[in-house]
């Protein structure tokens, strides 16, 4: 979290500029239970993608990141997904340390919606 984070000590004043430019941050990253309506290009529909197979060695790092993302909150399990909802893939790393990295590909939602 941005209150948390130890800066060396001429970053201390950076810090505290952003905390006075932003007041209200949560202390968390990205927004839950927000609703962002999306315009489509004309002629561009909602698209599910194919889901990409994940590598059988990273199954496991996969699936226990997934779980650690849907009990911290920034992800949730869903079992439905309705009609007017885009399904994108998930493009997933292996990090230095070994432990994996999941990014969402939303080339596919990029393209299909106005800027």
């Amino acid at each position: 979290t941005l209150r948390n984070i130890q800066l060396a000590e001429d970053n201390q004043s950076k810090k505290s500029n952003l905390l006075q430019k932003f007041p209200d941050f949560h202390n968390q990253l990205g927004r839950k239970d927000t609703e962002i309506n999306i315009q489509e290009k004309p002629g561009r529909y909602v698209e599910k993608q194919t889901a990409r197979p994940i590598s059988l060695h990273l199954q496991g790092s996969v699936g226990a990141e997934l779980e650690r993302l849907i009990n911290s909150g920034h992800l949730e399990k869903i079992n439905h997904v309705i009609e007017d909802c885009f399904v994108s893939n998930v493009v997933t790393t292996v990090k230095n340390d070994g432990s994996v990295n999941i990014a969402l590909d939303s080339e596919e939602l990029n393209n299909s919606s106005m800027k």
